[in-house]
């Protein structure tokens, strides 16, 4: 028998190819069997676009099984190779070749239907995305195809043996304030294991500040549940409601606090939770297994009558260890919190067969100080939010560092559920700033909240991708492999992002850790989490020249087309940083800089940051107010007025509103701020950065700016009125306030930048002015404030003699014979005022600072009826 050579040595190497496994990428197709969920699908699509682009070769997706292939999802030839996650847990996958084969298969949902418990389990669309990483080495960095990363594998590559099973630690994964969740950066976010808008994994508990729900407010949808509005429910027992320090029942408005030392408050809760669950269950149409409920407190608030007041439990950092900012009045009401969701659990669970209940420990209730040790409910599921220890840079200072490991510690055994909510790597800004990855603190974090048997982690993401894509990412990564090697992947998305470049810019994120570890020591670790004046002279400015030369050789390095693309957007949020830090005054004016960004060049980025513009994503959004939309009421007529009356000089803390009529081409405002004494150095906090929008009367964003020197300037048309807001950012704890010294033209302040009202923090003798027109009988004044003021007629006469207020007070004011006297009104501060006033709906809503630049105003009120409508204001 003659045989052919060259033919039997093909053989003898496919043969041995596949005795270990490898398979020749170009021969494959992609097999889908028919009955996988459209995850699996587009599992395919999104294989098939990612092999072309590596290899060069463009796989045929086919629906009957053929050797070579790469099978995906549920299938016969699967299940006889003996892959099969179909009775694993959710989101598991397999990896496996076999047969000359590859198998990638894993826990789907039929119709990707949600998991018993609220979430998706896509485990083969994620088999596949770890395919692509781990295997072919594809990173998926940012956004859009420009910001992933695709070695060039070549035509002849072959797939190597693999045989890998993977199931997610964290069921839960939260990851939220990253760019909205829509188009491209959902792609991308799906690409790192990270599905839905803020939350994903197979579990998607109810964590939030609840109370607000289950309480609702007169005429919101959430009344339709069953539940009684709080202001009946206010009417009927005002004793479920907080008390302040002398026993008196606080009217339940914005984040408002239930008593919980009355125990017929936990049933009422527990009552009100299988309601609005029983509703919600029909009106969204939730069709999985468990009923996830919340019974977390509103936000940071608590009763101060004296029952509650014997729950109190004194804290120091003597017990506890370090924290980054004190808990109010250094107590903590966790025993209380306890007791209560301990009853409230188990009243829900007699009435709802499956139930998972929710808590945060949080705020006054995180520290487990004095705790009774008894155990929870099994349907009880504990939220971990250290307030006090990891919301923002806290654990920078080893100290705290060491305090969130004893806070943990704390807790071992209470709960038989858990998942973590934090902030530790998460900093506030619209700045652009390149923040720190801590890829060390990271591996101080995931493996540790692991080991410990969390079932899930809540940690922020950043928006501006262009700077903080590595945090991002490797936030991603983590969830999803908590083992993850931190320090390795932040080597490898440098590298892989940047090209030659990457070593630079991993210098630039090296020096700002560096320099924040030792700001954070000096501190002692006492600051909030938005950037503060303070961080960026001692973080950044001082060594600007050092940041600016890393960037410019990373610019100069060696880079392909998409390397240079995604460095270009660290780049221009670097540029936008160095116009803050001009603008503050703490680096010279440098035009010969690559970071150099002129006025126009910064106004001219506004819409391309703007939400819905090209470069949303990438850039920091322009400084914005959740309540700007609202606080734009429909005007009617405004008049320029001017009367005489000493200067209003009322002073404001975080943000105001504004109505402002341009004389001329331009609108120049003169503010001045004032804060606390900073220990570290005896002096008061500098400055806070002075945004500032203007809105056009259409309620379009006209114009975005940061004041410099503290002067406010745009363009104007003559005889137009702009909506404005100015919020000089600061930490909420240095004590800022501030207010207009100067205006060139006329204006009036509104009181509708919060539910509350205007925000002020102004001292005695202050005063605000309003005009009250003709026809009034009676106007209600609303305060939810702390300090003393006296109202006068435009005649001079006392009407409300000095009032003082603790807390929330709705003062009405009338005129005993009739009709109020039209005119200019006064409100006269007589002692400290802080906190926030607005007025009723009888009145504009709108005070006057300067009485020689008045504006007065007048509203629409058809208008004014649908906007209220819209906003539910």
């Amino acid at each position: 028998m003659i045989v052919n050579k060259t033919s039997f040595f093909l053989a003898v190497l496919l043969l041995g190819m596949i005795c270990r496994g490898q398979i020749k990428i170009a021969d494959c197709v992609i097999y889908v069997a028919p009955g996988n969920p459209r995850s699996v699908t587009r599992a395919a699509q999104d294989l098939q676009k990612h092999i072309e682009l590596a290899t060069g070769n463009k796989l045929k997706i086919v629906f009957e099984a053929r050797t070579p292939m790469i099978a995906l999802g549920s299938s016969p030839e699967a299940g006889k190779a003996g892959v099969d996650a179909s009775t694993m847990k959710y989101e598991t996958h397999i990896m496996r070749t076999a047969g000359g084969n590859l198998y990638i298969a894993g826990r789907d949902i039929p119709g990707d239907r949600r998991a018993e418990k609220g979430g998706y389990s896509y485990g083969t669309l994620y088999g596949v995305y770890a395919f692509m990483n781990q295997v072919m080495g594809i990173a998926f960095l940012m956004p859009t195809d420009r910001g992933t990363y695709v070695p060039k594998l070549g035509k002849a590559w072959m797939i190597p043996a693999v045989d890998k099973t993977y199931t997610p630690q964290f069921e839960f994964r939260g990851f939220p304030y990253v760019p909205r969740a829509r188009g491209a950066c959902l792609e991308w976010k799906i690409r790192n294991f990270s599905d839905g808008l803020g939350d994903s994994g197979s579990v998607i508990p109810n964590h939030g500040h609840f109370w607000s729900t289950i309480y609702p407010t007169p005429g919101t949808l959430f009344t339709r549940s069953g539940n009684r509005d709080r202001a009946v429910t206010f009417k009927e027992h005002p004793e479920f409601f907080s008390a302040d320090n002398n026993g008196n029942r606080i009217y339940p408005k914005f984040n408002f606090a239930l008593c919980l030392s009355n125990e017929a408050v936990w049933k009422d809760v527990a009552e009100r939770c299988v309601n609005h669950q029983k509703w919600a269950r029909k009106y969204y149409k939730l069709d999985f297994k468990y009923d996830l409920i919340s019974l977390s407190p509103n936000d940071g608030t608590y009763c101060r009558c004296k029952e509650c007041q014997k729950r109190y439990v004194t804290i120091t950092e003597k017990e506890v260890g370090a924290w980054k900012t004190a808990p109010k009045s250094n107590f903590s009401i966790t025993d209380l919190i306890l007791d209560y969701y301990r009853a409230a659990t188990e009243q829900i669970a007699g009435k709802l067969e499956n139930t998972e209940v929710t808590g945060l420990i949080y705020h006054h209730y995180m520290y487990a100080w004095k705790i009774k040790r008894k155990k929870m409910p099994p349907q009880f599921s504990a939220m971990m939010a250290p307030y006090h220890l990891s919301y923002g840079p806290g654990r920078a200072y080893s100290k705290i560092n060491e305090s969130w490991h004893k806070w943990l510690d704390d807790w071992d055994g209470m709960f038989e559920r858990k998942y973590y909510y934090g902030l530790d790597f998460w900093f506030g800004q619209s700045a652009g700033a390149p923040w720190p990855v801590f890829a060390k603190m990271r591996q101080d974090t995931y493996p540790v909240l692991a080991k410990k048997g969390f079932n899930g982690v809540y940690l922020y993401g950043m928006d501006m991708l262009g700077v903080t894509a590595a945090h991002n990412w490797l936030q991603m990564q983590q969830a999803w492999d908590p083992m993850l090697d931190a320090e390795k992947a932040f080597d490898t998305f440098c590298t892989k992002a940047y090209g030659g470049g990457g070593k630079y810019v991993k210098e630039i994120y090296l020096l700002t850790e560096k320099n924040l570890t030792r700001f954070m020591a000096a501190i002692k670790g006492k600051m909030g989490y938005y950037l503060t004046p303070e961080l960026m002279k001692d973080v950044y400015a001082g060594d600007w020249d050092e940041f600016s030369s890393l960037m410019e050789k990373a610019i100069e390095a060696p880079k392909d087309e998409n390397q240079a693309w995604r460095l270009n957007h660290f780049v221009q949020n670097m540029r936008i940083f160095n116009y803050h830090l001009e603008k503050m005054g703490l680096i010279p004016e440098n035009k010969s800089s690559k970071l150099y960004l002129s006025d126009a060049e910064y106004v001219a980025m506004t819409p391309l940051r703007s939400e819905g513009g090209k470069l949303e994503f990438f850039l920091p959004k322009p400084k914005r107010n959740s309540y700007a939309k609202s606080a734009q009421v429909p005007v009617k007529e405004v008049k320029a007025v001017s009367f005489k009356a000493p200067a209003g000089s009322a002073w404001f803390y975080l943000t105001a509103d504004f109505l402002v009529q341009a004389v001329s081409d331009r609108i120049t405002f003169q503010i001045e701020q004032k804060a606390s004494v900073n220990p570290a150095t005896g002096k008061p906090y500098l400055d806070g950065i002075p945004y500032f929008n203007v809105f056009s009367p259409d309620g379009k964003l006209y114009y975005s700016g940061i004041a410099s020197q503290n002067r406010i300037t745009f363009p104007a048309k003559k005889g137009e009125t702009y909506f404005m807001w100015i919020y000089p950012q600061s930490d909420t704890t240095y004590g800022h306030k501030w207010r207009i010294i100067e205006a060139d033209s006329p204006y009036a302040v509104g009181t509708r930048i919060h539910p509350s009202g205007l925000q002020i923090h102004t001292p005695a003798d202050s005063r605000l002015y309003f005009f009250v027109p003709d026809g009034i009988k009676k106007f209600d004044l609303i305060a939810w404030a702390w300090g003393s003021f006296e109202l006068l007629d435009p005649t001079g006469k006392v009407i409300v003699s000095n009032r003082r207020i603790n807390g929330y007070k709705v003062i009405p004011v009338q005129d005993a014979d009739g009709y109020l006297k039209q005119g200019v009104y006064e409100l006269h501060v007589t002692s400290s005022l802080w906190g926030r006033i607005r007025f009723g709906k009888e009145l504009p809503g709108y005070f006057v600072i300067d009485p020689d630049h008045a504006l007065q105003v007048t509203l629409d009120e058809k208008k004014l009826q649908e906007h209220q409508k819209k906003f539910r204001f």
